[in-house]
């Protein structure tokens, strides 16, 4: 395939190859997060798994390192879930939030915490 498609076809084989990349490093980040999980065990029965100090340098390097063309807010968004996914395999995360579904509390925790369980 050339570097440069130039075609609908060659485009999704494109978009169908980036999406076989993009899920094999997302799987492969899943299983480093297991090992930090079992690390940080063998380190300390009660170790914490939540560090939000680290989930803002992991989201603050994402979006100095984006180039487009999505935004770096949406890119953020997008790490966030695949962190929050990560970190639900280490140990989930029970967060409660104010009032009934539908409300900004709740809408601000999805958005700090992400929708993994």
């Amino acid at each position: 395939m050339s570097d440069t498609p130039i075609n609908l076809d060659e485009l999704r084989q494109r978009i169908d190859q980036l999406d076989s990349d993009i899920l094999n490093l997302i799987s492969e980040r899943a299983s480093c997060a297991q090992q930090v999980a079992h690390v940080k065990l063998a380190e300390d029965k009660d170790a914490v798994f939540y560090r939000p100090e680290r989930e803002a340098q992991v989201l603050r390097r994402i979006m100095a390192l984006n180039k487009g063309p999505l935004d770096s807010e949406e890119m953020a968004r997008l790490f966030r879930e695949i962190m929050s996914a990560c970190l639900a395999l280490e140990q989930p995360v029970k967060v409660a939030y104010l009032g009934p579904e539908g409300t900004f509390t709740q809408q601000a925790a999805l958005k700090h915490f992400g929708k993994a369980p």
